[in-house]
């Protein structure tokens, strides 16, 4: 079924901070602008971001025409998931002073996020995408060696489904700066999605060689050797990224996928559920779940779960399962309309639909039997 396939790898990092003021003056007693957006510097890199936001604001209202204080104050703005109010900053720091490269780079990051943003219509993601590649390539004609902007242009790239030209970024950025692990990684998801598995796995173990705690790059890595049918090496992968992150709600999915796959429907179902209680509105987990609730014959439990993914994301191959549990306890008329939506949303499931079906009656008819 679908969702017994593998997370698709997605996740492509961006740093949207950006340190460009001339910092001078006193921290700890701030008095001029400069002295306030160095204090918001600091607040910043300390994870202090309301007081960096004030610092920062502060700074702008005794001198309106600092770029660095916009730009740092969208950076930190973007980090507290206010992305309209981080872009407009990083454009009035570009209006201010539009030889700033870190300006336009930190407005791509932002531009990026946006577009990934619960709402964000088909035609704003395209907006939003295009304008981060402009942004990028401006940062790269003003500062031809800043490997970070190469990385988020890779980003935008990927997102528009262009993965050569995103791998060609991520390239440039391992030129720029070998030891840029996102990069590493980054290039690594698009070798994935070319189905490059031997390039991707490379790509990641270089991530993980420059930066053992990236738990992103052990799930990636994960993916990579199941598709190459390496499920041990991905379970320990997956593991491993757990270790380093047991809030990691994806790698435990994928894990799940690796231990239903093994027959360990236990296993499988713990997973599954740790990935839900992490993220409750974790359609997939729910769908997969069920699926293996039902082969441990489970069946009040695999509707349930069906019930609850379709509640969440209704997707064709949840009504079928559903469906056919529904079947297996008898429930003839709610399992038909459960077909019937099954093959409203994707008519060309019917020959698999019907072969499932077949199997639920031949189950039912011997549970018949004397």
């Amino acid at each position: 079924m679908r969702k017994l396939g593998w997370m698709a790898l997605c996740v492509l990092f961006l740093t949207t901070l950006v340190s460009c003021t001339k910092q001078s003056g006193s921290a700890g007693d701030p008095r001029s602008a400069e002295d306030f957006a160095k204090r918001g510097n600091t607040r910043s890199e300390q994870g202090d971001l309301d007081g960096a936001v004030a610092d920062f604001t502060k700074a702008i209202e005794l001198n309106p025409e600092l770029a660095e204080a916009h730009t740092n104050r969208g950076a930190v703005l973007a980090r507290k998931g206010d992305l309209d109010g981080a872009i407009a900053d990083h454009t009035k720091a570009i209006e201010l002073k539009p030889q700033m490269a870190g300006a336009y780079y930190n407005r791509s990051g932002a531009r990026v996020l946006r577009s990934e943003r619960t709402g964000a219509t088909p035609d704003s993601i395209k907006q939003d995408l295009a304008g981060a590649i402009v942004d990028c390539t401006k940062a790269i004609e003003l500062d031809p060696k800043m490997a970070e902007a190469y990385r988020n242009r890779g980003a935008a790239r990927d997102r528009q489904g262009d993965q050569d030209g995103a791998s060609a970024d991520c390239t440039k950025a391992i030129e720029l700066n070998p030891q840029f692990a996102e990069a590493y990684h980054n290039r690594g998801i698009c070798r994935d999605k070319k189905e490059d598995w031997d390039g991707a796995i490379a790509d990641f173990t270089k991530t993980i060689e420059l930066n053992p705690q990236h738990a992103e790059a052990y799930d990636a890595r994960g993916v990579a050797r199941c598709r190459k049918s390496d499920r041990d090496g991905a379970i320990a992968d997956y593991t491993k990224a757990i270790e380093l992150n047991p809030k990691f709600s994806r790698a435990y999915y994928n894990r799940g996928l690796e231990y239903s796959r093994k027959s360990d429907l236990d296993g499988a179902i713990a997973d599954y559920t740790k990935a839900i209680e992490l993220n409750p509105r974790y359609a997939d987990a729910y769908n997969n779940r069920a699926d293996c609730r039902s082969r441990k014959g489970d069946l009040d439990g695999a509707i349930g779960d069906c019930t609850k993914a379709i509640e969440l994301d209704p997707q064709f191959d949840t009504y079928g399962l559903r469906g056919v549990a529904r079947l297996l306890q008898g429930m003839d008329s709610e399992a038909q309309k459960d077909f019937e939506k099954c093959l409203q949303l994707k008519p060309e499931f019917k020959p698999t639909l019907d072969k499932m079906i077949s199997e639920a009656e031949a189950k039912v008819n011997r549970a018949k039997k004397p």
